[in-house]
Parts: C-alpha cells; structure tokens; sequence
C-alpha cells in the first residue's frame, strides 16, 4: 500500500451548504496531484460526483477544470 496517498474528506462535511461537494472537490485535487487512492478513480464523474453536478447544472470536466485553477 502506498502510505503517500490520500482519501478525500467524509461526504457529510458540508461545503457552501452541500454535503458531498467537499468530497468531490477533494478527489479532484488529490487526482491532479497524484495522491488519490486509486479506489477513488473510476468513478469519478459518475455516482454521486454526477448527481451532484446534475444538481447543480454543471457538467463535472467544466467543473474539475475549475477546481484545477
């Protein structure tokens, strides 16, 4: 196991007043970083990281490019 990588914080950690916003921003960052714990990877953009930005109106690469900045 690598002791290096990360898992991105509890979805129930509210963020602007959404829970699971944090977390998907956190996968985001430790993806770009190369930290993400690869478990994470393949599902990132679907699942609830999708019912998310469904819910917000956002397609998640715009989104993951904002995040990126």
């Amino acid at each position: 196991m690598n002791s290096h990588l990360k898992t991105p914080r509890c979805p129930y950690i509210k963020v602007g007043g959404l829970f699971y916003l944090g977390r998907t921003i956190d996968k985001i960052r430790l993806k770009q970083a190369n930290l993400l714990n690869p478990d994470f990877i393949d599902l990132m953009g679907n699942g609830f990281d999708g019912r998310m930005m469904d819910y917000l109106g956002l397609r998640y690469a715009d989104f993951a490019e904002f995040v990126w900045l």
